[in-house]
């Protein structure tokens, strides 16, 4: 018997997030079973495929997740997770060797400035990013992952290319 879409057990976020993550995970298995000259180049000079389908990997998280925010701002920023969103806009200019301002790290935020200031001050506070001066202009400063942060995000992003570590 067919039930309705009323008729089913109400889905609770991890219901939805298992679903999101299904369907990334099968974009990332269609991606695997391209040929390695069809990836597109993402920004950083002759990366290995391998390399390059995880900084790609990054950037579609980055942008579904503003597609989601975009088909929900019903919710206006129930769905915004500001730090996520900066840690992950920090290691795509890693993987792409560019420097991040903070007030472009507050853009990448999607959040009012001030609150991604907050955040940003968190994630400082946690070890998350380090702040480093623009020797060239003192009213600047560039934001990035500190190394054990940048590993495991490699590490988190990998495994979502490879499927390794999965089940």
């Amino acid at each position: 018997m067919n039930q309705t879409i009323d008729e089913r057990e109400p889905t609770g976020p991890s219901t939805i997030e298992d679903e999101v993550v299904r369907r990334l995970e099968s974009v990332l298995d269609l991606l695997r079973g391209e040929k390695a000259d069809a990836i597109p180049d993402c920004g950083a000079p002759m990366e290995a495929p391998a390399t390059q389908l995880i900084t790609a990997t990054a950037k579609a998280m980055y942008r579904a997740r503003r597609r989601r925010q975009r088909h929900f701002a019903m919710l206006e920023r129930d769905f915004g997770e500001p730090a996520w969103d900066v840690m992950l806009d920090l290691f795509i200019a890693r993987r792409e060797k560019r420097r991040v301002s903070v007030s472009s790290a507050c853009i990448a935020a999607d959040v009012p400035p001030t609150t991604a200031l907050r955040w940003i001050q968190h994630l400082e506070e946690q070890a998350v990013v380090v702040r480093e001066p623009d020797p060239s202009d003192r009213r600047r400063t560039y934001l990035q992952l500190s190394e054990p942060i940048a590993a495991a995000m490699e590490g988190y992003i990998t495994e979502l290319v490879t499927g390794a570590g999965a089940g």
